[in-house]
This record gives structure tokens, C-alpha cells and sequence, in this order.
């Protein structure tokens, strides 16, 4: 299958002044070309004019939970991350297969309807959520999520792992370990989870330092800040992904540089639950690896990435008061490429030939565009994901002109 995208503004992403205008050649599931001209060798199979349009890579979404759609706009007046996960738990707890695959579903729709053509997952029932992945033709990160004591991740290893390491053969198909979190997991556990992401060279995806509540604990119990404890315990040894980070100290800092993880920025919940906001300046000063997730749509409460770079630009202007924290081609650049090497994506994440066609059409030409003036300006502060009209993800069409073509929308 060969496609053409033609007429169009090209961000490749690799640097702020990388723009080409053009075309862009898609060969099966990578990227052939990008130039002003199309090679004459190349017979397209499939033309899209891109004319008043950017093109730019899709975007990942490095931390959510997907099956949370079902809680979407539920206990939204909870003091706190605390109380909210109070009543959440209690519903989670009649969650069945079917449950699962309808919400996985109905999140891929979103996300993809969002330019998100790759997530990382943390939830129950994790090997339906892969298959719907698959069926959708989206690529995820699939969490072998833990929680409770160390029975509970020994039993998650011996019924979840070797299915999740199966389904992992498919190309868009990838395993993480998940532990919830230093409160919801005992130490001999996490060491456990450590253990399994080291024998099976697999990622470890946890939340880590989202409240004062988590921090002060942590504090009490450990000794340790979160960031410390985690350290103490193996995990900045390997790659691990952080959610949420937004109580950090110049100790954490000093910890987290040069280690291998990145810290995922999820503005939205983290605004809704009083959990406090990130000081992504900060991150950025030291060199950390960062990225962008929405959380679940219970917490946020919706999977719109568009959403999620706009708010934190705003947040991490107004915390630091500074409008240089973060630039719009930064913040960017964390939902593409940041969130691309969060889930080892080497191969994708930018727009340049011989990556995958991962991918994005935009309407810049609409009224809320207009005038354009500055294209990344535009994408993150006017753009909404209404604007985002065509998805491509391993170079297949997910949606044209705002139709979803893997998946049945009304029917999910």
C-alpha cells in the first residue's frame, strides 16, 4: 500500500525549524520520502490533499488508564485524590471481561479521535484492552498492572504475563510491569515487580509522587521521599516511567538526572484532584525525560491530548511565572517524541524517512486558526482535536475526515 500525502506543512519534529512544504510519501508502514516533489518511481495507492493542513507525528499517550471511560463525570466533587479513589475502588470492584472490552473500546475511539495512535496502560484485565488495541490497529503499552500484597503480583505474573508477552509479538503490541503505586503496594511486592521487568527486559510504569498526602506518607512510613524510596528500591536503575511527579525535591531532582526514567505530566488530573501542579520548568532545566498522558477519563475526564498540552503549557506558565517554561514546539515535542521513547518507540515519534507512519492531519485553514501566524502557537493554544482530521498509525488509515475506519463508533 502506497499512500501520498501532498500539498501540506510538514512538521517533522526533529527540530523547531524543520517545516517542509510538500509532500510525504508513505511506502506499507514506514515513511518513503518527504520533499517538495514526489519521486516519480512512487505509484500511489491512496492521495490525500493535505492542502491548508499540517502534517506532524500523532501523538502518545504515556499514562493512562483506558477502561475508566466508564467513570467518566462520576464522584467528580471528592475532596481529593484520596477520597475520589474511595468511591472509584468501590466500583472497580464489579468490573467484569465484558466491562473491560466496551470501555477499551470507547477509549481507543477517543484517543484516536484525539491524534493518539499509541498509550500506555495501567488497568484490570489487561490482555482485552491489548486485543481491542490490536483490532483497532493502534499500538499500546500494556500494563501487567499490580496491586495489593506480594500474592496478588505473583498471581499476576503466573495468569497475566505469559498471554501479555504473547499478544507482545504483534508489532503494536508492548508489556510493562505496573505496580499502582508505593501505597497500594507493599515493598516485597514492588521488589517482585522490580524483579519481573528485569528478568523479561521489560519497562516499569508506576505512579509516583502525585499528592502531599503520598509525599508526607512516604516520609512517615519509609523515611524516604517517593522518588527516594523507589530509588532505594532498584527502580531509577532501570526504565521506568513516573506519572504525575508533582512532589519533587532538589534530592529527587538530583536522583532522577541521568537516571532512566521519564516523568510523565498529567496536567488535567492533577489540576482536578487538588493534587497540586508539576513544576515542568524545572524538569526541563535538569534534563529530564518527559512526556504527557491524560490519566484516566474518571480523573480528567477525557482522553484528549490536544487538551492535555494546552493546559500544560498554561499550568507551567502560570506555576513559574515564566511564559518561557515551556514552549509551544516543546510541549509538542513531549506528546510526540517524548512519548515515543517513554515506550522505547525508536521508531517513531518524528516525521523522517524510514520511521514508521505514525501520523497526523490538522486544519490549520479553520476559523479558530486563522490567522495562523505561528504553526506551533497555533497547534497548542487554538487548535482543539475537532481540527484534527485524518490519523494514520503503521501507515493505515484510523480516521478520515473525522470517521473512524477501524472501529464502529456508534455501535461502541
Amino acid at each position: 500500500m502506497n499512500t501520498l500525502i501532498e500539498n501540506a506543512t510538514i512538521l517533522t519534529m526533529t527540530s523547531e525549524d524543520s517545516i517542509i512544504k510538500g509532500s510525504l510519501c508513505i511506502t506499507d508502514d514506514k515513511i518513503s520520502h518527504i520533499g517538495d516533489s514526489v519521486p516519480s518511481s512512487f505509484k500511489a495507492d491512496l492521495k490525500i490533499d493535505a492542502h491548508g493542513n499540517a502534517v506532524l507525528p500523532s501523538f502518545t499517550n504515556a499514562h493512562t488508564h483506558a477502561s475508566m471511560v466508564l467513570m467518566r463525570n462520576y464522584k467528580d466533587s471528592e475532596s481529593c485524590l484520596e477520597a475520589w479513589l474511595s468511591q472509584i475502588w468501590a466500583v472497580e470492584a464489579k468490573l467484569c471481561e465484558k466491562d473491560i472490552e466496551a470501555a477499551s473500546a470507547l477509549a481507543i475511539c477517543e484517543m484516536i479521535k484525539s491524534g493518539i495512535t499509541a498509550f500506555a496502560d495501567m488497568y484490570f484485565f489487561p490482555t482485552l484492552t491489548a486485543k481491542k488495541a490490536i483490532e483497532a490497529g493502534i499500538r499500546a503499552d500494556i500494563g501487567l498492572t499490580i496491586i495489593g500484597n506480594l500474592e496478588n503480583a505473583k498471581e499476576a505474573e503466573r495468569s497475566l504475563l505469559p498471554e501479555l508477552l504473547k499478544l507482545s509479538e504483534n508489532p503494536l503490541i508492548s508489556t510493562s510491569v505496573a505496580p499502582h503505586a508505593i501505597y497500594t503496594v507493599p515493598q516485597n511486592a514492588l521488589e517482585y515487580a522490580r524483579d519481573i521487568a528485569k528478568a523479561n527486559s521489560l519497562k516499569l510504569h508506576i505512579h509516583a509522587a502525585e499528592t502531599s498526602t503520598e509525599f508526607n506518607d512516604s516520609i512517615k512510613n519509609f523515611g524516604k521521599t517517593p522518588i527516594s524510596y523507589l530509588h532505594s528500591l532498584g527502580y531509577l536503575e532501570q526504565k521506568t516511567n513516573l506519572a504525575h511527579c508533582v512532589h519533587l525535591t532538589e534530592d529527587d531532582f538530583s536522583l532522577l538526572s541521568g537516571s532512566s526514567a521519564t516523568l510523565i505530566h498529567c496536567p488535567s488530573s492533577n489540576c482536578k484532584l487538588a493534587s497540586g501542579v508539576a513544576n515542568v520548568k524545572a524538569w526541563k532545566q535538569r534534563g529530564l525525560s518527559m512526556a504527557f498522558g491524560t490519566d484516566g477519563a474518571s480523573s480528567n475526564n477525557n482522553l484528549n491530548m490536544m487538551k492535555e498540552v494546552n493546559l500544560g503549557l498554561m499550568v507551567a506558565s502560570a506555576f513559574s511565572k515564566d511564559t518561557q517554561a515551556l514552549r509551544p514546539f516543546e510541549a509538542l515535542r513531549m506528546a510526540t517524541l517524548g512519548g515515543s521513547q517513554a515506550l522505547n518507540h525508536t521508531d517513531r515519534g518524528t516525521l523522517e524517512v524510514g520511521k514508521k507512519a505514525d501520523l497526523m492531519i490538522v486544519d490549520l485553514s479553520c476559523v479558530n486558526n486563522t490567522p495562523t501566524n505561528d504553526i506551533y502557537s497555533a497547534l497548542v493554544y487554538s487548535s482543539t482535536s475537532e481540527d484534527i482530521k485524518t490519523v494514520l498509525c503503521n501507515g493505515k488509515v484510523l480516521m478520515k475526515d473525522r470517521n473512524l475506519t477501524t472501529l464502529d463508533e456508534q455501535e461502541i
